[in-house]
Formats: C-alpha cells, sequence, structure tokens
C-alpha cells in the first residue's frame, strides 16, 4: 500500500482508468493528542462523469478497422461516442487492458487467424474459440461492468477461407451462449453479403477479397453505433425507464 502525505488544502486527482487498478481511499487515524476532539482533516470527493461516458467504446481489432476514427466531423464516430480504436490483428493480441475505463468494448478479430495458410490442424479453430474465451473472461475479470460485443468475423470472398469463417462464427456463437449468456453479445454480420454468402463487392476496397472499403468501413460504423446505442436502450428499458421498442438493424 502506498500512502501520500496530503499537505493542507491538498487536491487528489486520479483518472477512471486508475480507479480500476487502484483502491483510493483515507486510512481512518486518531487526532494527534494536541488536536482537540472533533478537529481533524476532512475529503470532500467531487466526481464527475461525461454524459457521452455511457457510450464510450474502444474497437480493438485487425487492419478492418484501421480507417475507423474517433472524435467530431464528417468520417468519425462522432462526438457522442467518444473512445479509440486499438489494434489487435490476431484473437491472441487482444490485450484485456487495453478496456480499462470503457464502457464498451467491440472485439474484432479473427479475419487473419483464419486465412488457410494461418489454420494448422484439425483442432486449430476450436483453439481459437478458446483463446477468444479466455481473453472475454480477462475483459470481464477486469471491467466487471463494461458492455463486451463481438461481431462474427465477416465472411470473405474466398468459398475456402469462408468454411473456416463460417465454422468458427457457430463455434463462437455456441462459445458465447454456453459460457457468457446474454451479458456478451454476438452481432451478426448477414447483411454484409452477397446472395451468394460473399462479402459483397460493393463494400469491398476495390475487389479485395478480405478487406472494406469506404463504404463498408462507413457501414461497420453505423452498426457498431447502433448495436452501442440499441443495447442502451434495452437496459434503460430493463430498468423501466423506456416503453419504447428497440430497433434491429441499421442499413
Amino acid at each position: 500500500m502506498n500512502e501520500l502525505i496530503p499537505s493542507s488544502n491538498s487536491v487528489y486527482i486520479m483518472s477512471r482508468s486508475s480507479q480500476s487498478w487502484f483502491k483510493h481511499g483515507i486510512v481512518e487515524a486518531a487526532p494527534p493528542h494536541n488536536v482537540p476532539e472533533g478537529k481533524g482533516r476532512f475529503s470532500i470527493t467531487f466526481r464527475t462523469v461525461n454524459r457521452n461516458y455511457k457510450r464510450s467504446t474502444i474497437i480493438i481489432g485487425d487492419s478492418n478497422t484501421k480507417p475507423i476514427k474517433f472524435g467530431s466531423g464528417a468520417g468519425t464516430m462522432g462526438q457522442s461516442f467518444p473512445g479509440k480504436r486499438t489494434k489487435a490483428s490476431t484473437i491472441k493480441s487482444i490485450n484485456p487492458i487495453d478496456c480499462i475505463g470503457y464502457n464498451n468494448a467491440i472485439l474484432v478479430c479473427g479475419t487473419n487467424d483464419l486465412r488457410v495458410e494461418n489454420l494448422k490442424g484439425a483442432g486449430a479453430i476450436h483453439q481459437l474459440v478458446d483463446v477468444l474465451a479466455l481473453k472475454i473472461k480477462q475483459i470481464k475479470e477486469l471491467c466487471p461492468k463494461i458492455k463486451l460485443f463481438v461481431p462474427a468475423v465477416l465472411p470473405s470472398r474466398s468459398h475456402e477461407m469462408n468454411r473456416n469463417i463460417i465454422g468458427f462464427n457457430r463455434l463462437v456463437g455456441d462459445m458465447l451462449h454456453r459460457n457468457f449468456a446474454q451479458s456478451v453479445w454476438h452481432i451478426g454480420v448477414g447483411h454484409f453479403l452477397d446472395n451468394r454468402g460473399l462479402l459483397a463487392m460493393a463494400l469491398t476496397r476495390n475487389g479485395d477479397e478480405i478487406h472494406l472499403g469506404t463504404h463498408g468501413i462507413a457501414k461497420f460504423v453505423r452498426c457498431v453505433k447502433h448495436w452501442v446505442f440499441v443495447r442502451e436502450r434495452q437496459e434503460r428499458a430493463r430498468h423501466g425507464k423506456l416503453n419504447r421498442q428497440v430497433g434491429i438493424y441499421p442499413t
């Protein structure tokens, strides 16, 4: 335990993330012998939480999420969705510590793991699901109140790779339902596909088999904001603060 010796009229400022790592408080102590009973040190705590904190979001993802920008103005998540995007090119590179201080976390990983050349052995996909389950468990231990979203891995324009992706998405859905009930949302991505079940060409980056282009990223950002908004509204409804029905998917 570290102790600070405050001087008169001192101010101690802590960040939101530090509250997840440290327990802040004042050790109760008897007043010095030369101080009359009833006198001593007093602490007044002022806590301010921005109204947009409930939509604060971290996106942990691979290169498909790199173009996503936070902030205000055109082409960003917008002022009411503060946060950041941090890189995790594979599932094992997800760092649970990155989630501290955010109200929502979106895990967008798996595409690179599921490339045909990266899968070794019959049980490789099951091992990936086990790693993802461990990462989710670690995040929930560090941030018990965080709202977790795990979008299904976007199918590519490669039929061979899509067999891996479809199998992985099915196993992840089963794992989340079995281990995390409704506390982790598994988000479908069917509205990104064409009538052959491939990633829609209009959403790709110049016909790239895997990566989203400008229109695809814009659609994904709308979906992220929609998921966060719907979950927020459902929680308000559950607490009797809202009677209106929530939506399903943005366009």
